[in-house]
């Protein structure tokens, strides 16, 4: 099974996929902590297309979450057996982004990159509440919902995702 759990930024794609990954006994990909090296940084374009090429081709089933629409995003959607989009309200992603950041600031969250501690700043803050939410990230989940209409799976609140991970059980 392959899954790819996509979403804004706080809907909960990365606890989702431990979860998933835990019940199916998957391999799973965080692409956030594949991106971003200590403090942040960023691994150049080519070497996070080759790793991520690389865990494609090696695993036979895999989850993997996050968008990063730039790099094999249409490769893993086709791949994909289930496509999971979590379509959270704007101020509710940011209000689950402030509670994660009060609850892990000063450490590094269990599926967050390696060497980056957890952090708020106004770029990320900016990019959560208005950069993602343009038209054009919107279009694209319309675009999404309606090319792989047989294999998606969209879930709009907690209570939904829990609906939902009840259900496999």
């Amino acid at each position: 099974m392959k899954i790819s759990v996509i979403g804004y930024s706080g809907s909960g794609k990365s606890t989702l996929t431990q979860l998933l990954s835990d019940y199916y006994q998957i391999p799973k990909l965080h692409l956030d902590q594949l991106f971003f090296l200590e403090n942040w940084q960023p691994r150049t374009e080519i070497d996070f297309t080759n790793r991520l090429q690389a865990f494609l081709q090696s695993n036979q089933d895999w989850i993997i979450d996050g968008v990063f629409s730039r790099f094999l995003f249409r490769e893993r959607l086709e791949a994909a057996d289930q496509i999971i989009f979590l379509d959270f309200p704007r101020w509710r992603t940011f209000g689950r982004i402030l509670k994660r950041y009060f609850h892990f600031r000063g450490t590094i969250r269990p599926s967050g990159p390696v060497g980056c501690q957890e952090k708020l700043d106004w770029p990320f803050v900016k990019f959560v509440l208005f950069t993602s939410r343009q038209q054009k990230r919107k279009k694209m989940y319309q675009q999404i919902c309606q090319t792989y209409s047989k294999k998606i799976i969209v879930l709009h609140s907690q209570k939904e995702i829990d609906n939902f991970m009840r259900h496999l059980k």
